[in-house]
């Protein structure tokens, strides 16, 4: 990955933290790798619920839904993630979701679209 798309990452993970930190939920982890390719952008704890948040940051208008950036690929890596957090958390069974965060930056400004359950394991 090259370090400017790295660097723009970084900075939407760091608006969703923000956002969500702002909102209540209690920070985790961020970037938690469980193999190779099954990683989870930010983990947070909201009541009860352990949420795994994939985040997008959009500089182009390219993601536009949900459903056209989060495949069945990414889905299956996301879980399999999860399922390694879980574990080693010692919490196999704790009630968990899935959300996204798309963070869209135009010029110097941005506004976060979180969709909570944006899919389900």
């Amino acid at each position: 990955m090259s370090e400017n798309r790295r660097s723009k990452g970084s900075f939407g993970e760091d608006k969703a933290c923000d956002y969500l930190t702002g909102l209540g939920y209690k920070f985790l982890t961020r970037n938690f790798h469980y193999s190779r390719y099954a990683e989870i952008d930010l983990v947070f704890q909201y009541k009860d619920e352990i949420v795994f948040v994939e985040v997008k940051t959009d500089y182009t208008g390219q993601f536009g839904e949900a459903a056209a950036w989060i495949n069945q690929r990414k889905i299956k890596n996301i879980i399999l993630a999860s399922k390694g957090f879980l574990r080693k958390i010692d919490n196999f069974d704790a009630p968990c979701r899935f959300d996204a965060i798309i963070v869209h930056v135009t010029n110097n400004t941005f506004t976060i679209e979180h969709i909570e359950n944006a899919f389900y394991a």
